[in-house]
């Protein structure tokens, strides 16, 4: 009799065995629900309602979710994702009762190779989370109770591909307390692209946070917890370098009951983003540094601020020139100035009294006469411009040649032209058709009087024959 009734346990529990843990209760539905920590709310309140779901078997995608709520008691405000499930991107649509909301895992794959043998990494629990929290404001003219529910749910795909069956299990309904409010808490609190240290809580009041020295001002945006509240901002602007205290100051509709929630802002003293370095396009690396404060920057160039090999950085620029003066290190030398192309990625020393700005270029001004083959003619020069002295070389007709490389090392000499103010490719005039006149003029010049000579001897002879003819001598008898 024993051994009867152990044999068929043992056939259950090999059975048990074999069947996958996740397929064993697979005909029990999910239970997505609707929850609040708060059971009495104000009017005027902000009220985090977050749907739920009693477990997460390797879920990759959800939705649509319908939740229902009396517009007549409350309005939506935003949708909160969750912290939990990092990896999904969510949608949402809204009409003037519900809200919409669907979600699927970025990371997961939907090819069409996606079968029972294909794992897919997804998030597991058997424990409930949060799906996503949306925030409503209770209407000030909301009485009695409001009610928030789940209407319906659908769309619950695991990893393998297959529908998981869920259902609505609870909604949430909050009584609408009509006295004065005494809440003076915020539910967000947020300074735009700078992080607060830490993430914003509305029972922690002290928080930290750090910005560029180039920030002098920064975007305090807040939701305080009851509509009623008054909030009060103040030490956002005109920061200094150091230490700020930034004050948020929120009153309860009582008037009565305050909050104070602070951040101290640390304005760095260096204009730079840390480890910031420049790459130009031989691979040769370059650390930025802050540009002194002494620094004259040459005729028409401001200081800026630019976005260079990712980093935003303090620059001297000019209008219609794509280069830029930013201060450097190359690890060798001492910090200096360097005009940087970003479109073709060069990096050349600017040195005061030899870089030339002209037509949108940059150059380097040369006057080394041992290296240098002159054209005939020109003499060493110094050209005073409105902007600086330029080396160079001038000939008797006044006209100013300078040698002169650009930013791909490509040199030559260029012509001042007064009137522009430009520079352009000297030419060397070619002289070899005024030779050739000259030689065909001088030709033409002894031809000429060549023939003018033998005119007049054959017009002498002609004359003296004639006069010969006209007046015989006489013989001699």
């Amino acid at each position: 009799m024993m051994i009867r009734k152990i044999i068929p346990a043992l056939l259950v529990a090999a059975f048990l065995l074999l069947i996958p843990s996740g397929d064993l209760f697979a005909a029990d539905p999910l239970l997505i629900s609707a929850e609040c920590e708060k059971s009495i709310v104000g009017q005027g309140d902000l009220v985090r309602i977050d749907i739920t779901v009693d477990r997460f078997p390797d879920i990759i995608t959800f939705g649509p979710v319908v939740v229902k709520f009396d517009p007549e008691k409350a309005g939506f405000y935003r949708l909160a994702e969750s912290e939990t499930l990092t990896n999904f991107i969510y949608t949402s649509t809204q009409t003037s009762d519900t809200v919409t909301i669907s979600a699927v895992d970025r990371l997961a794959s939907f090819g069409e190779d996606v079968g029972e043998d294909n794992e897919i990494n997804a998030f597991h629990s058997e424990e409930p989370i949060v799906l996503y929290s949306l925030y409503f404001r209770i209407l000030p003219s909301a009485k009695d109770t409001a009610d928030f529910s789940v209407e319906s749910v659908d769309g619950f795909i695991n990893a393998k591909q297959k529908e998981v069956k869920s259902t609505v299990q609870s909604g949430v309904t909050l009584l609408v307390n009509q006295s004065v409010s005494q809440d003076a808490t915020l539910t967000f609190l947020d300074l735009g692209s700078v992080s607060l240290s830490p993430d914003f809580d509305p029972h922690i009041t002290e928080y930290e946070a750090v910005v560029e020295r180039s920030v002098t001002e920064i975007e305090v945006r807040t939701t305080s917890s009851n509509i009623f509240s008054a909030v009060f901002i103040n030490g956002n602007r005109n920061l200094v370098v150091g230490e700020n205290r930034v004050t948020i100051d929120v009153t309860a509709q009582d008037g009565q009951t305050h909050m104070r929630y602070a951040v101290n802002v640390t304005r760095k003293e260096s204009y730079l983003p840390e480890n910031a370095v420049l790459m130009d396009g031989d691979g040769n690396l370059y650390n930025f540094v802050d540009p002194p404060q002494e620094f004259q920057a040459p005729d028409g160039f401001t200081q800026t601020v630019r976005v260079l090999n990712g980093y935003s950085v303090p620059t001297y620029a000019k209008d219609g020139l794509t280069s830029v003066l930013v201060y450097l290190y190359d690890g060798k030398n001492q910090p200096a100035f360097y005009f940087y192309n970003a479109e073709n990625k060069t990096v050349i020393p600017y040195v005061e009294g030899y870089s030339v700005v002209t037509t949108g270029r940059v150059y380097t001004n040369i006057s080394d006469e041992e290296s240098l083959t002159i054209p005939d003619g020109f003499n060493p020069f110094t050209l005073h411009t409105e902007d600086q002295l330029i080396r160079g070389y001038k000939n008797s007709a006044g006209d100013f040649i300078c040698f002169l490389v650009d930013e791909q090392g490509i040199g030559g000499f260029f012509q001042y032209d007064q009137n522009s103010g430009n520079f352009y490719r000297y030419v060397k005039p070619d002289n070899s058709r005024e030779t050739v006149y000259r030689v065909l003029f001088t030709l033409s010049f002894i031809v000429a009087v060549t023939e003018a000579v033998i005119i007049i001897i054959i017009v002498m002879l002609v004359r003296k024959l004639i006069a010969d003819k006209s007046s015989p001598r006489p013989k001699r008898v």
